[in-house]
């Protein structure tokens, strides 16, 4: 979970740092444009050295810099929106995440109990066959017991009626 937060706050910062590179860049291209565009007008008035065509270029440069102001609000509503945007999504998927999460954590924890019941059955199904296995030796030393017994009788007998 660390991983993934570390990760969806990451791909912010760096959607947020491009975001601001470029609005940076906007504003840089605009502002060579508006010195661009004053350096024509100070060069038009000096060539024309008429104060109506300076009047004129005065009032390009006025128009500029307010299309440029109408474009760096929109820009800054466009900026604040994606933010908003990258926000929302970025806390559904920690969201989602979390909740995957949860999801994995509760069925390892079944695994787990599942593995702690099998090896609880097998340890105690050692135990039964230790006590089966104990058992059986002692019902077979008990037959074997009988048997030698049996076959001591049985030589003794035999002996016996050979001697006679």
């Amino acid at each position: 979970l660390t991983k993934v937060i570390y990760h969806l706050n990451t791909r912010n910062e760096d959607s947020e740092g491009r975001l601001q590179t470029l609005s940076d860049d906007y504003e840089a291209e605009i502002e060579s444009l508006l010195l661009d565009a004053s350096l024509k007008v100070a060069a038009a008035s000096e060539e024309g050295g008429g104060k109506a065509a300076a009047a004129a270029i005065a009032e390009k440069v006025a128009a500029l810099e307010k299309s440029y102001a109408a474009e760096k609000k929109k820009a800054l509503e466009q900026l604040e929106s994606y933010k908003a945007q990258l926000k929302t999504t970025s806390e559904g998927k920690q969201a989602d995440a979390a909740r995957a999460l949860k999801e994995t954590q509760g069925e390892m924890q079944g695994r787990i109990t599942e593995l702690e019941a099998v090896i609880k059955a097998n340890l105690d199904g050692k135990a039964n066959d230790r006590q089966e296995l104990e058992m059986v030796v002692q019902m077979h030393n008990t037959k074997f017991n009988e048997m030698m017994a049996q076959q001591l009788t049985e030589q003794e007998r035999l002996s016996a009626a050979l001697r006679e």
